[in-house]
């Protein structure tokens, strides 16, 4: 069984030929790029700052966004099983899964925070998608938001309602049967879009170093 998550339904949804190499396959070199070793050291960062430990000085400048966080959790990790009761993010017969950057919670509301470092492109799905785990682990919640911090530019994103996470529930159950179809029949069609270039199966038709 292969677990689901955000970043396995956006990557199916844009090209299933992708997704297969890269999450059923695993026959693709991961490429970790500058921007991306730079992202992992701020998520770093930011966990330990949200635990206690001091920014590090080329960080320093976030410093301004935890004054309001006062009590939030870092890095909290969720996990469901097919029929949306809890697990763990390692279990056994987790189905699906997700990591929520920041999360600040009540008794009866939550807010979830998704550092970002790379351009500004407002997604709320993968936004939702934590709240429909969310809600699975914490099903009194009357009310969950959340945003995006854009710490390139300094600034904070959209303020989007989260709170129906359990038409996101369904929603996700659908997206998943749809993937699971794929593995049944082995069906993995690909679809050209701008980032073939960036693709690394190189052995798909539309990557431009096979159209040479």
């Amino acid at each position: 069984m292969i677990v689901g998550s955000y970043t396995l339904l956006n990557t199916f949804e844009r090209c299933a030929r992708q997704a297969h190499h890269r999450f059923v396959l695993k026959d693709q070199k991961f490429v970790e790029t500058e921007e991306i070793r730079w992202g992992t050291r701020v998520h770093e960062a930011m966990e330990a700052r949200l635990n206690g430990k001091p920014l590090p000085d080329e960080m320093k400048h976030h410093e301004e966004w935890f004054a309001e966080l006062t009590g939030a959790k870092a890095e909290v990790k969720l996990g469901v099983r097919r029929d949306w009761t809890p697990c763990g993010f390692f279990d056994k017969d987790v189905w699906f899964r997700g990591k929520l950057d920041v999360l600040l919670k009540t008794a009866l509301g939550a807010v979830i925070i998704d550092w970002k470092t790379g351009k500004r492109r407002e997604d709320a799905d993968e936004l939702k998608i934590f709240a429909a785990l969310l809600k699975a682990h914490h099903p009194d919640l009357q009310r969950i938001s959340g945003w995006y911090l854009w710490l390139k530019d300094r600034s904070v994103g959209r303020l989007h309602d989260l709170s129906d996470a359990k038409t996101k529930q369904a929603e996700i159950t659908g997206r998943m049967e749809r993937l699971d179809r794929s593995l049944a029949t082995g069906y993995w069609p690909p679809h050209e879009t701008p980032l073939c270039g960036w693709c690394s199966v190189q052995s798909c038709e539309f990557h431009p170093e096979k159209q040479r």
